[in-house]
């Protein structure tokens, strides 16, 4: 009698655990989303931008307006400039200006290759992601970085 109890009880766990298995799995798409950013060519010999300014396209039937703001990560962190009328809800779009030193450290200097040559131009892809009506989004935009010369009349020895 006991081990039909045991048997009855992992039936059901393994029963449960397969059923939240497969609802992840259903659930797990998320709503694409044509990402740009502005400036999308940056020249880590230049002063950096103080400032990106990030614009999301939604598909039909999703509303920017019923973006969450807070919800938005790019590369994975929140970067979102808080500015004066911003973000800009329009029908057409969902933009935000994202703090230029964020991207610069957080997401650009971690998205080059170690060992890449001095002076290469570097294609960096960043994931944009958060909420629209309580759906996940996700989109992707490209960055392209040109990295440093290395000038050895400066002090720094060659490789």
């Amino acid at each position: 009698m006991k081990s039909s109890k045991v048997l009855f009880t992992y039936g059901l766990v393994f029963t449960m655990l397969m059923g939240g298995i497969f609802t992840l799995l259903t659930q797990a798409e998320s709503v694409p989303a044509d990402v740009r950013c502005t400036p999308f060519f940056i020249s880590l010999e230049d002063p950096g931008s103080e400032e990106f300014r990030i614009t999301i396209k939604l598909p039909k039937p999703y509303k920017h307006e019923d973006i969450d703001p807070e919800s938005i990560r790019v590369g994975g962190f929140d970067v979102m400039k808080d500015v004066p009328d911003w973000p800009k809800v329009k029908k057409t779009f969902f933009a935000f200006k994202a703090e230029g030193w964020k991207m610069m450290d957080w997401i650009v200097r971690l998205g080059i290759p170690h060992m890449t040559p001095h002076g290469e131009r570097v294609d960096i892809d960043v994931t944009v992601t958060g909420l629209v009506g309580g759906e996940a989004f996700e989109g992707m935009f490209t960055l392209r970085v040109m990295t440093m010369h290395n000038d050895y009349n400066m002090g720094i020895p060659p490789p």
